[in-house]
């Protein structure tokens, strides 16, 4: 970010970040651009609390991936959190997974998220007893499905 910038708020911040990419990234992959965003927010957005940058990633996602597929954001959503979040508990890690889920896929059928919900707790949770993983499926889909 440009050094006369410092005292800007994060959302601009952000905004202008992605501008700069799409002008001179265009030819890259969506992955390294989620890459290069996640440093920035790191870098920017040290003391910012997790819910707050994982919300600024999912919007930058839905405005440079807008014809991903669901499965492909959940992915580079997952990554991003385990990148960030590596001593947040699993529940914590499910409840925001839980939360950009539904702000991306409001018109996806519930088997469908559960789906991928699963297939993300089975990457978090490898070492979770099946009972563990279950109650945080049930939850979810309590909170999903009310």
């Amino acid at each position: 970010m440009p050094h006369r910038a410092r005292r800007l708020d994060l959302a601009t911040t952000q905004c202008l970040l992605v501008r700069a990419l799409q002008h001179r990234a265009r030819r890259l992959d969506l992955a390294t651009t989620q890459c290069l965003l996640v440093r920035a927010l790191q870098h920017r957005a040290r003391r910012l609390d997790l819910a707050t940058t994982q919300c600024l990633l999912v919007r930058a996602l839905q405005h440079r991936a807008r014809r991903l597929d669901l499965a492909t954001t959940q992915c580079l959503l997952v990554r991003a959190l385990q990148h960030r979040a590596r001593r947040l508990d699993l529940a914590t890690t499910q409840c925001l997974l839980v939360r950009a889920l539904q702000h991306r896929a409001r018109r996806l059928d519930l088997a469908t998220t559960q789906c991928l919900l699963v297939r993300a707790l089975q990457h978090r949770a490898r070492r979770l007893d099946l009972a563990t993983t279950q109650c945080l499926l049930v939850r979810a889909l309590q909170h999903r499905a009310k």
